[in-house]
């Protein structure tokens, strides 16, 4: 049973893509100093054996999380974690069963955006729209003492679920540090 078990574990290893997204935090974690690997379950997607529902993992550049206190080391020690992603507005629709007006300008996406309007620089606005993931842990916040986790697309709260979706109560994500600085984001090689 041990070796049809490591044969399944090697198979879903090559097929989910892991190998690629390690490759893709280690490559931000050199340049950057820091990425984040976001780990969940995807009830839709097929695992090995053909079953639905199988645990994904996703590489995130530094650019798209966000935290408030970039003093403290470990992210589970955070009281909540922001992943921002941009979406096209189908689907966003598809997804939510809304409508939404375009609020980002490229796919590039966040960064580029505020850099542009920070020198002066309109873009027009495609149609992608902001999608902001909110993972608040349990106690921080009165509203919230079980935690949740909110989702605000475009101008609209379009997921508010009470409660950490995990039994073990903590974020999806892992952060890859390079080298330690003692705060939140690692130094880089490069």
């Amino acid at each position: 049973s041990a070796r049809v078990t490591e044969n399944l574990l090697d198979a879903d290893y090559r097929e989910s893509g892991l190998k690629t997204e390690l490759r893709l935090a280690a490559w931000w974690g050199s340049i950057c100093g820091t990425s984040f690997l976001k780990t969940y379950w995807d009830k839709t997607a097929l695992d090995v054996s053909g079953v639905k529902g199988k645990v994904c993992t996703e590489q995130i550049d530094p650019f798209h999380v966000y935290i408030p206190d970039l003093l403290m080391t470990d992210i589970e020690k955070e009281p909540y974690v922001i992943h921002a992603t941009i979406m096209n507005c189908e689907t966003a629709k598809n997804r939510w069963g809304k409508d939404f007006t375009p609020n980002v300008a490229s796919a590039v996406g966040i960064l580029e955006d505020q850099f542009l309007n920070l020198i002066g620089i309109q873009q027009s606005k495609k149609d992608q729209v902001l999608n902001l993931e909110f993972w608040i842990k349990p106690g921080m916040f009165k509203l919230f003492p079980n935690g949740a986790i909110l989702t605000v697309c475009g101008d609209q709260v379009v997921q508010c679920k009470e409660g950490m979706p995990y039994d073990h109560g903590q974020f999806p994500f892992a952060k890859v540090t390079d080298i330690d600085t003692g705060k939140f984001y690692g130094e880089r090689v490069l």
